[in-house]
C-alpha cells in the first residue's frame, strides 16, 4: 500500500515538472516557476551600440537551460555539452533593440562552427528559426512574424562542432 501511494506521488513530481505543447503549439510547464521569464533586454541603436539599458543574462554564454529551452532544438538532445571545448565565440547583442522591422545579430566564430537560432514568444512558440548558418551575421526581420500582442521576444541561440555544444544563450528582443 504505501509503495502504491509513493509510486503515484512520484508520478505525479514527473508530469508536474515535463513540457507539454498546448492546442496553439506553445510549449508548457507544469510548474511555471521553471519556466523562463522574459522582462528585461539590452538596448542597442542602429549601429549596435548599446544606449541605456542592461540585461546581463542577454548575449552570454549559458550552460543551464531549462527542459523547455533546450526542446527548442530536438538536435541539441543528441550533442555533447562540450563547453570546455570553448571555440573563440564573441556575441554582439543584437542591434536595433528595441525595434519595429528587422535586427542585425552579429557573431565571430571559427569556420567550421554552425549556428541555430529559435526567434519565441513568452510561450516558447517558434515564430521563426534557422539551423546551421555558417556565415558571421544575420539579419532577421522580425516585422512580419510577431504578433500585436508580442511586446518581448527572445533569441535562443547556439553554436556546435562535430557534435558538440560550444556556446548557447538567449537575447531579449523589445518589439515596438
Amino acid at each position: 500500500m504505501i509503495k502504491n501511494r509513493i509510486c503515484v506521488v512520484v508520478v505525479l513530481i514527473i508530469c508536474m515538472f515535463k513540457c507539454r505543447v498546448d492546442d496553439s503549439g506553445n510549449q508548457i510547464c507544469g510548474n511555471t516557476s521553471f519556466f523562463p521569464v522574459f522582462s528585461d533586454y539590452t538596448s542597442t541603436d542602429i549601429l549596435g551600440i548599446q544606449t541605456g539599458l542592461y540585461d546581463s543574462t542577454d548575449w552570454v554564454n549559458d550552460t543551464n537551460w531549462l527542459i523547455c529551452e533546450e526542446n527548442l532544438f530536438p538536435q541539441f538532445q543528441n550533442l555533447t555539452k562540450g563547453f570546455e571545448k570553448y571555440s573563440n565565440i564573441q556575441i554582439s547583442p543584437a542591434f536595433p533593440n528595441p525595434t519595429n522591422s528587422s535586427i542585425i545579430f552579429n557573431y565571430s566564430k571559427e569556420s567550421d562552427v554552425r549556428f541555430s537560432f529559435r526567434i519565441v514568444n513568452k510561450n516558447l512558440k517558434i515564430i521563426r528559426s534557422l539551423d546551421s548558418i555558417y556565415n558571421n551575421s544575420v539579419l532577421i526581420n522580425v516585422k512580419d512574424v510577431v504578433s500585436a500582442s508580442d511586446k518581448i521576444v527572445r533569441i535562443y541561440y547556439f553554436f556546435e562542432r562535430n557534435d558538440s555544444c560550444l556556446y548557447k544563450g538567449h537575447g531579449d528582443l523589445k518589439i515596438n
